[in-house]
């Protein structure tokens, strides 16, 4: 049994560590660690291989109530902006390695997330995505009950589903963020049914659809970078009927006058995506009622992001 006030972990400094183990033929099985983690709980279970070059490690690991900034400190950068919340985390690690270089290129995570009572301020990424959708919401993004799943492997953390938002906006993003800042995303930028949104902002023609709940919800790529992030909507998600003009917060679309000057934008934008298939279904192209069979292949978008494997 080891105790100890205080450790040190990739940038983190854990305190009141207590350790349970045995040494058996140059493995240490480690029963249980606990101690605190960025203000929260942290609990942690596995093994140690001492003999094999490099050492390997593999194990569980669980994290509550931490504070999402703290957790985020030793990988902030201004372009994140302002993050503030309550953190969960659930997982399953193993890698190899010494040095710390060694141990993130080797380093495979697969688990769970949940942020909470949170928000985002300032964030660089958030404000690219604004200005493409026209949402205001994300320049102050409020977090309520959000999470999803994560995976590092190969210097990424990828995610399948992960949600981030509230009741006014939120994202449903797939993708992933590499170790080096590279953004390789596919997100859904959605707004509620009672949000206000900049209705002759750039990029009032969007593809969009409206969910069961009433979100709005319009597909965007998002690559570059975490300081330097490039958001495209993406036109060619829906073939044939993929650009509409976004209501706003009142059911209002645009005025008939606007709506006249635009239609035959419309009709460009179809002749213009028409035949390159589906960005995110990797469908073929279609007009009329196949784009509305191919929204209904999309993944489900959901209200309680932790029923992340189920459809509709």
């Amino acid at each position: 049994r080891i105790t100890a006030d205080r450790g040190y972990l990739f940038g983190y400094q854990p305190e009141d560590l207590s350790a349970v183990g045995e040494l058996i033929d140059g493995r240490i099985d480690v029963s249980r660690i606990s101690g605190e983690l960025a203000r929260g709980a942290a609990e942690v279970r596995g093994s140690v291989n001492l003999i094999s070059r490099p050492i390997g490690y593999e194990g569980s690991a669980e994290l509550s109530n931490a504070d999402l900034t703290a957790l985020l400190e030793p990988f902030a950068r201004e372009s994140w902006g302002d993050s503030a919340g309550l953190a969960e985390l659930e997982f399953t690690f193993s890698g190899e390695g010494m040095t710390k270089a060694e141990t993130l290129a080797a380093l495979v995570i697969d688990g769970t997330v949940t942020v909470d009572h949170g928000h985002v301020y300032g964030s660089t990424l958030f404000a690219e995505i604004s200005d493409a959708t026209g949402i205001d919401e994300f320049h102050a993004l409020d977090i309520t009950r959000c999470g999803g799943q994560l995976s590092i492997a190969d210097q990424r953390v990828s995610s399948p589903r992960l949600v981030l938002g509230g009741n006014d906006a939120r994202l449903i993003a797939t993708g992933s963020v590499g170790f080096d800042a590279s953004l390789d995303l596919e997100v859904w930028v959605g707004f509620g049914p009672e949000t206000e949104r900049r209705i002759f902002s750039r990029g009032i023609l969007l593809p969009y659809v409206t969910d069961r709940h009433g979100w709005t919800n319009i597909p965007t790529i998002v690559t570059g970078t975490i300081g330097e992030p490039k958001v495209r909507v993406a036109y060619d998600a829906y073939p044939g009927t993929a650009v509409r003009a976004v209501p706003d917060a009142a059911g209002r679309i645009v005025d008939e006058t606007a709506g006249n000057a635009i239609r035959g934008s419309v009709r460009s934008f179809k002749r213009l995506i028409r035949g390159l298939g589906s960005v995110f279904t990797g469908g073929s192209s279609s007009d009329g009622d196949g784009a509305e069979q191919e929204m209904e292949s999309l993944p489900p978008l959901q209200t309680d992001p932790m029923e992340l494997s189920e459809t509709e």
